[in-house]
């Protein structure tokens, strides 16, 4: 939800009756090469396996092989 600061009013020449505001977020800086690797390895991984329930593996795991190897270093601890 976007709400006008206090005291402030929208700009009514600027503003559109549907979708009146947009927002664009930037951000700095570019992806590491470990990182986009290993976005295409999971979404590869993705197209691979499709089903919603793997029949037939004793083995399910929460990422392919690899990834976490990848990630590891870009891992940010604590909240």
């Amino acid at each position: 939800r976007i709400v006008c600061a206090y005291g402030e009013t929208w700009p009514a020449d600027t503003l559109r009756p549907i979708n009146g505001v947009a927002i664009r977020y930037e951000c700095g800086g570019s992806v590491p090469e470990p990182i986009k690797q290993g976005i295409l390895m999971h979404v590869a991984h993705l197209y691979e396996h499709r089903e919603a329930v793997y029949t037939g593996y004793t083995l399910i795991t929460t990422m392919p092989l690899g990834l976490e190897a990848l990630y590891w270093p870009f891992r940010v601890w604590g909240w």
